[in-house]
């Protein structure tokens, strides 16, 4: 799986609003971003959640989460391939990182035996900087305070509420209740598991490449009581939010692999373009 798809994937998934379903177990809700031309729309049915999108290339490619078994399903159409997205793929590609990480600086250690004195100390300054573990900056204080403002977004009544870090606002959000979305319990509760499990990832991803974590939608939707049906960032001025909710039957193949498409590791995947691969062949 090209590493293009991959990024596209992730980037979707840790740019997503929020999905959702209905009192009859079935939902599409779909967002509209300042930032792109593109429309997004989630969709949810029986605990599973699905997301869609398209890569630089036209390529179709889609992610499915599944609430009872905790990880994700993703899927690339143009290669018709897939991979399982879970806590266990994840450690296993960062210790290929780590491993890829320790390869380079042993490349490296073994050519500056052959550096004259100038060069040698300089290229021992960049192996400084990009070897030595960095210190992990705090994370931001994180604070969630209603506004007591009220609004409606395409007529659904919602609540304002402004997110700061460290005490300075950056985002304002109005958050609707669940039953004005017509979302039924089990699919809210699928909706909050998801942005539980994308929010840990993503954490741990941060702490393992020693930066600070970031303040991200999925961490925010652990915060807040209810669905986000706009957004705007007061820093950086771009905006999201709900423009259209169908509470119309999805067909459940949706939320299947699609036949014929053939399972792939992903680990395995990045092996193959680390320095070497060629030779273990």
């Amino acid at each position: 799986m090209r590493r293009q798809t991959l990024l596209a994937i992730t980037g979707l998934l840790f740019a997503g609003l929020c999905s959702s379903s209905a009192l009859l177990a079935d939902a599409t809700l779909t967002f509209s971003d300042s930032r792109s031309p593109e429309q997004t729309s989630f969709l949810i049915h029986d605990g599973r959640i699905l997301m869609q999108g398209q890569g630089r290339d036209g390529s179709k490619f889609s992610s499915i989460y599944d609430s009872r078994k905790h990880h994700f399903l993703m899927i690339d159409h143009g290669h018709r391939q897939y991979y399982v997205m879970d806590e266990n793929t994840l450690n296993r590609q960062m210790q290929l990182m780590d491993q890829a990480k320790a390869m380079m600086r042993r490349q490296m250690e073994a050519r500056l035996k052959e550096m004259p004195d100038e060069q040698r100390k300089m290229m021992e300054q960049r192996m400084k900087a990009m070897f030595e573990p960095p210190k992990t900056p705090p994370a931001p204080k994180i604070e969630v305070q209603a506004t007591g403002e009220r609004k409606e977004v395409n007529g659904i009544p919602c609540r304002v509420y402004r997110i700061l870090a460290d005490g300075k606002p950056q985002r304002e959000t109005c958050v609707a209740k669940p039953s004005d979305l017509g979302l039924a319990s089990d699919d809210y509760d699928a909706l909050r598991s998801m942005f539980r499990y994308m929010s840990k990832m993503a954490d741990r991803f941060s702490q393992h490449m020693g930066a600070a974590s970031r303040q991200n939608t999925a961490e925010l939707m652990t915060r807040i009581d209810g669905v986000p049906v706009a957004m705007r960032h007061l820093t950086q001025g771009y905006e999201s939010r709900l423009e259209g909710l169908s509470t119309d039957a999805l067909d459940p193949s949706l939320f299947e692999v699609p036949t014929g498409f053939r399972k792939v590791d992903p680990v395995a995947e990045m092996q193959k373009h680390m320095p070497g691969a060629a030779g273990r062949r």
